[in-house]
């Protein structure tokens, strides 16, 4: 493929010259004998080269770009005049961005020209240097054309002006100085003056780091379309703002101000609510062409009136879990569900909507609201930087009008005080803040339509790695608690009662079993352990306490492999088994007397053998802390 106007034609359109049964229709077309007669490649640059020129005078300026085209595509040693004459050539076609690249190549390209001044066998360099000069000068009329026809250029009317006058004035000197000029102000030049097209790489480069966390589509609220981040990224370059960027950076390349101005337009703004029914989709905004046009209907006016508020505050892209995400393509929908803690965690501001809550709103009303029971909306809450909170009417919850209410204290405080979790690792929450089981403890809370969502919904915050497959039921819970013990080696996710899992019965069906904090040893007393350590000192040798210590130092961690769980623990044997009682549901309330540990009590659901308590063993996961951390052995 050769590079023609400005795309791609085929080589055998180009060779329709030399092409033996191709009628011969213009006088500046060659026979394919003629072709082979011209052995080497510089009459055949030169015959192409004049065969354009033939093409250009005939008014055939397609013709032209193909021949001079061709001989570009022998790639000629000093290709500045074939540049020109084919940006010329654009330009009568009216192809300016095309042309346009062809003259700053040019430009770009014409201080290597000067030093090829300098080559021995340069010839007559002072007829070679007014060539080129003459060249120069014609590249600059033409870059002057192209930039200034351009309805499409993302350069400001002005701006040529300035570069073409300052080229022309260095091409000038350079004639002037005529074979004694050999300063490469042509070469410096480039130096200080920043081409169009480095500039775009440089630009789109940045733009592409600013979009890489932001969610496949976003609703743009001035057109009401749904746009991805090549939409978006058209839509920027075609802005004021970016075109006054590109024009003010000839000289130097401000990367700082690139990066803040494209931060600053791709702001976006995301909305955390409770779902109710049939929610606008991707398909339906798309059907109306745009969120202004959907149908009026409660949950439509939900959508439009979000988007009429992020544009009253500013902002031009507006995100909702609703209709931004394709959930017909599972990959997106995948994708969308592993980042959605990341999309809000960079979103400008999340606007979390109490439909349940009536203006004028009190302290206690975000409490019995409905928002705080739903799965999706505690990691929404936490990774966002920046929240508000509206009532139905989308008035500002408690009248107040900060722009983030992670500084009100008095919602804060309420938002502490429902959650129970400390008032800085809301206003400021990292994913390492909590403990394992604390964050299990917080989850257990909230509920979701599909089961699946439970698990789905703590992927940011346990940075888990699990993929959702909706239709796996609870094996999705089974995924992630196996993950967050794998990983982390996090016993503590074992420690419950209730009912199992089918995906692994160590594992809990439902999050509601973390809701409580696991049980604690007792305490025991200096002349418990005093004792203790007598009775060992007259059981086992040193030896044998030695090598006990060394195996539990070096125990490997909890791990789960093919759903099987690989768990180094303590087994203890049961000498006594009582029932309590009946504790809530179908649980029973047990109490067991535990060799080497004492009086144990426990829930199940299973009913226990009473009179043979001895077919039982109690098996205890080992937790490292359980040893002395001062007892001067290095832990494993």
């Amino acid at each position: 493929m050769i590079e023609t106007l400005g795309g791609d034609v085929s080589t055998n359109e180009v060779t329709t010259a030399w092409d033996p049964g191709t009628p011969r229709h213009r006088p500046y077309e060659i026979t394919y004998a003629e072709f082979l007669r011209l052995d080497l490649v510089q009459k055949c640059l030169t015959t192409f080269e004049t065969n354009g020129d033939a093409a250009a005078e005939s008014e055939d300026p397609k013709g032209a770009i193909i021949q001079y085209s061709t001989a570009l595509y022998l790639n000629p040693s000093n290709p500045v005049g074939l540049l020109v004459k084919r940006s010329n050539a654009r330009v009568t076609l009216g192809l300016w961005e095309d042309a346009l690249k062809d003259a700053d190549d040019v430009w770009l390209r014409f201080p290597r020209c000067l030093m090829f001044l300098n080559s021995p066998d340069a010839g007559d360099q002072g007829r070679l240097f007014e060539s080129l000069g003459i060249r120069a000068k014609t590249c600059c009329s033409a870059w002057f054309a192209a930039v200034r026809r351009s309805n499409q250029c993302v350069l400001p009317h002005g701006f040529p002006h300035r570069v073409v006058s300052i080229k022309l004035s260095v091409v000038s000197v350079s004639l002037t100085m005529g074979k004694q000029h050999r300063d490469l102000n042509g070469t410096e030049l480039g130096k200080k003056y920043v081409s169009p097209s480095r500039s775009e790489m440089i630009m789109n480069s940045i733009i592409r780091g600013v979009l890489k966390v932001s969610p496949l589509a976003l609703t743009d609220v001035k057109s009401g379309r749904l746009c991805d981040v090549p939409e978006r990224t058209h839509i920027f370059k075609s802005e004021p703002q970016f075109k006054e960027m590109v024009s003010s950076m000839t000289k130097e390349l401000d990367n700082t101000r690139i990066q803040q101005v494209t931060e600053e337009y791709f702001r976006y703004v995301t909305l955390s609510h409770v779902w109710q029914g049939k929610e606008p989709s991707f398909q339906d905004v798309n059907q109306a062409s745009s969120v202004w046009e959907l149908d009026s209907s409660p949950l439509n006016d939900k959508l439009r009136k979000f988007c009429e508020v992020v544009r009253s505050d500013g902002y031009r892209w507006a995100w909702s879990d609703t209709c931004c995400i394709d959930k017909t393509i599972s990959s997106v929908l995948n994708q969308s569900l592993t980042m959605m803690y990341k999309w809000y965690e960079a979103s400008a501001a999340t606007f979390i909507l109490l439909e349940d809550v009536e203006s004028p709103s009190a302290l206690g009303d975000l409490t019995d609201s409905i928002w705080m029971l739903r799965a999706w909306t505690a990691q929404e809450l936490l990774a966002a930087r920046v929240i508000r909170f509206y009532n139905r009417d989308w008035k500002p919850y408690l009248g107040d009008i900060r722009s983030n209410h992670k500084d009100s204290p008095e919602i804060i405080q309420e938002l502490a005080d429902a959650i129970g979790i400390a008032r800085k690792t809301i206003i400021a929450f990292n994913p390492d803040d909590l403990s394992v089981r604390e964050k299990l403890r917080l989850a257990s809370k909230r509920n979701a339509t599909v089961d699946e969502d439970i698990a789905y919904s703590l992927i940011g915050i346990f940075k888990s790695d699990i993929q959702p497959r909706y239709g796996e039921g609870d094996a999705a819970l089974g995924h992630l608690l196996e993950e967050i013990v794998s990983s982390s080696g996090e016993v503590t996710v074992l420690a419950w009662t209730g009912k199992s899992s089918s995906y692994n019965s160590c594992l809990p069906v439902s999050l509601k079993v973390y809701s409580q904090p696991p049980g604690s040893v007792l305490p025991i007393t200096d002349t418990e352990i005093n004792e203790r350590v007598t009775t060992l000192r007259n059981s086992l040798s040193q030896a044998d306490a030695i090598l006990i210590h060394d195996r539990v130092t070096f125990l490997p961690p909890a791990r789960f492999a093919t759903r099987r769980l690989h768990l180094p623990c303590i087994i203890f044997t049961v000498r006594q088994l009582g029932m309590q009682g009946f504790a809530s549901g179908q649980e029973i309330h047990y109490r067991a007397r535990v060799s080497g540990i004492g009086d144990v009590e426990f829930q199940t659901a299973d009913r226990l053998p009473l009179a043979e308590p001895r077919k039982l063993i109690f098996v205890h996961p080992w937790i490292r802390e359980l040893r002395d951390p001062l007892d001067g052995f290095t832990l494993g």
